[in-house]
């Protein structure tokens, strides 16, 4: 899932460094205090350190816009590029350090050199010298809230819309963070209050979306997904969204549908494969999720999660060995992925086929699963306890299956039952063998 957060840098005529526009439209800072000129005859002043957006250049000169609708020409000489500006406010800082707009000014260079840590502390010494800049508040909330910071930051878009921030970006960049607190019902009213200043595009709705289905409301999150794919029918990202909760909806086909129209937008859109083989799954079709999730391998070999699916499905489709190579593979590449362990324990210990169990293995796996989740996890104990029965330990599968039933206290009767079937086997000292018709 995507969220966007509207990065308002809004101090005057200031425009992105690393726009598309660079070479034409950019900032810059004046050296020392210069006059604008129309001609020859000076227009207006400029003092040390303010910035402004250069719109043309002839020869030696720029045409700038500068604060107060101040427009007109100067030497290049006398400014610098907003990224090489740091010791002409450097300086002013240390000749006036009281002054709160140096210390707004000179984060926006730390901006674009990158240095966030800097840019939050001279947000942080502008306000405490008293700015009321909303654009302060607003560009330090959206660094904190990137860092996890997300009270302090929602208390700072707060205090821009209270100093004058207008339009609907700071609304969604609060809801944002207000997401990240998982705070979902103030993050839906702050991007309806985005909706009704003007906001349409897939920021905003797709970021509703996001939130009333993390609130559980799955219905009204298809509606604003919709919405967005509306104002922006090639996106791949709404697609794969909606079939995200027409999944969570147990509506498999349209899911299905959405994440091939993410794939025909983005073919290379690796986590659509992935969710439309989880969706292919849980249909009941373990071919085409094996298809899937090769694809998704193509795109990214070392996805241990893809192996380790289209390994479980390969079981499914009774291709044994093909399944452990992929379950040992991904165990490779993720030496921390306790399902893929489990699944490795489960068929040595239990396949029906002769040739593929291997109870030294399914064991060493199934205690791997077990060491990595501290033994709380059912079904890593389920594969740990089968491991034994496979090696004729069956006093210790009886001990581990009996840890099983402890582990699922809360489940229901019928799935408690099932697992005391195997209480009984072991006591019989038989071993356990699945069966496609009877899943794991």
């Amino acid at each position: 899932m995507r969220f966007f957060a509207v990065v308002m840098i809004a101090t005057t005529c200031f425009v992105a460094e690393a726009s598309a526009l660079q070479d034409q439209v950019f900032n810059v800072v004046a050296k020392t205090r210069t006059s604008l000129y129309s001609g020859r005859t000076p227009i207006a002043t400029v003092e040390k350190g303010e910035v402004m957006t250069v719109v043309d250049n002839q020869q030696n000169s720029y045409y700038v816009h500068a604060s107060g609708e101040r427009k007109g020409w100067l030497s290049q000489g006398a400014v610098a590029r907003l990224k090489d500006s740091l010791q002409i406010y450097n300086d002013l800082i240390r000749q006036t350090p009281n002054r709160a707009a140096h210390y707004e000014a000179r984060a926006l260079v730390w901006w674009t050199l990158g240095d966030i840590d800097r840019l939050v502390a001279d947000y942080g010494s502008a306000i405490k010298l008293g700015s009321k800049n909303p654009s302060v508040f607003n560009n330090r909330a959206i660094h904190l809230a990137t860092q996890g910071q997300y009270d302090q930051a929602i208390l700072d878009y707060t205090n821009a819309i209270k100093f004058g921030a207008k339009g609907p970006g700071v609304y969604i960049n609060r809801g944002v963070a207000h997401f990240g607190k998982k705070d979902y019902d103030k993050a839906i009213a702050d991007y309806d209050q985005a909706v009704k200043l003007g906001a349409t595009g897939y920021s905003v709705l797709g970021n509703r979306a996001a939130a009333k289905a993390a609130s559980g409301d799955l219905v009204h999150a298809v509606d604003d997904y919709t919405l967005a794919i509306k104002q922006e029918p090639k996106n791949p990202t709404a697609y794969h969204s909606r079939g995200l909760a027409w999944r969570d909806l147990e509506n498999y086909k349209q899911a299905a549908t959405d994440f091939s129209e993410a794939l025909r937008f983005d073919p290379k859109f690796t986590k659509a494969f992935m969710s439309r083989g989880f969706v292919y799954f849980l249909s009941d079709q373990p071919d085409k999720p094996v298809k899937d999730f090769t694809s998704a391998l193509a795109l990214d070999p070392n996805n241990a999660l893809a192996i380790n699916n289209r390994g479980y499905n390969y079981q499914l489709m009774g291709k044994y060995a093909e399944a452990v190579k992929d379950y040992r593979q991904a165990v490779r590449l993720a030496p921390k992925y306790a399902l893929a362990y489990q699944n490795i324990a489960w068929l040595l210990a239990t396949c029906p086929e002769d040739k593929i169990r291997n109870g030294k293995e399914a064991l060493k796996s199934a205690l791997e699963a077990c060491k990595l989740r501290e033994y709380q996890v059912a079904t890593d104990v389920k594969s740990l306890a089968a491991a034994y029965a496979e090696n004729g330990d069956f006093e210790k599968a009886l001990h581990w299956q009996k840890k099983v039933l402890e582990l699922m206290e809360e489940a229901d009767d019928e799935r408690k039952k099932e697992e005391s079937e195997f209480i009984k086997r072991y006591e019989e000292k038989k071993p356990f063998r699945f069966s496609l018709e009877k899943k794991k």
